[in-house]
């Protein structure tokens, strides 16, 4: 004798389907919104470090000869910066460019540089610290006459190293690296711009 089975309802078997695809499909959507989640917040940092570099390579070039230009130009930094954890800052330099943007006696990766005042990062009180002594490149050093061949141009270098929120996708930081070139204002020839 045969028995027949009752056929289970079709709405039974799309039950279990759903919760398979939805086990499956779940994790890839969930990494799809931590990448972009982690991305954005690179985004934001780098366009912070971007705006905060700009910034104060506009004060440094505005101040030929000024002898607090590094310390105002670092000022205009840190005050461009307050949306970025600078906790993972690793270099800001004030330096004097060549032709390339590059620092002068220095080398085209930022590993080397006579001509920088080189920053560092109080965490405690949140601000740059000036080197002890700095003779590289001086104010009284800067030529900012007007229409001359060797016309200084100043730079801006600033290096973050940008640590992951998750660390469920990316687990080694990110080190962000932007540097800004501008020409420095020029001065009057009566007023000693060399």
């Amino acid at each position: 004798m045969y028995h027949l089975r009752r056929a289970r309802p079709l709405g039974d078997r799309s039950r279990g389907a759903a919760a398979v695809e939805a086990a499956l499909v779940l994790p890839v959507i969930l990494v799809i919104f931590f990448a972009i989640f982690e991305f954005g917040l690179l985004f934001k940092d780098w366009l912070g470090v971007v705006s905060a570099v700009r910034a104060g390579a506009r004060i440094a070039s505005a101040e030929p000869r000024v002898s607090t230009f590094a310390q105002d130009a670092a000022l205009q930094v840190q005050n461009g910066s307050t949306g970025i954890d600078m906790s993972g800052l690793q270099a800001m330099w004030v330096y004097q460019a060549d032709s390339n943007g590059n620092p002068v006696g220095g080398s085209s990766s930022f590993t080397s540089c006579t001509t920088c005042v080189k920053f560092t990062w109080d965490n405690v009180n949140k601000k740059f610290i000036l080197p002890a002594a700095y003779t590289g490149w001086t104010a009284l050093q800067q030529n900012a006459c007007p229409g001359d061949p060797a016309h200084d141009t100043i730079g801006i270098y600033m290096e973050l190293k940008h640590q992951w929120i998750t660390n469920a996708i990316f687990t080694s930081p990110i080190v962000l690296k932007e540097h800004t070139v501008m020409s420095l204002e020029p001065m009057p020839t009566t007023s000693g711009c060399k």
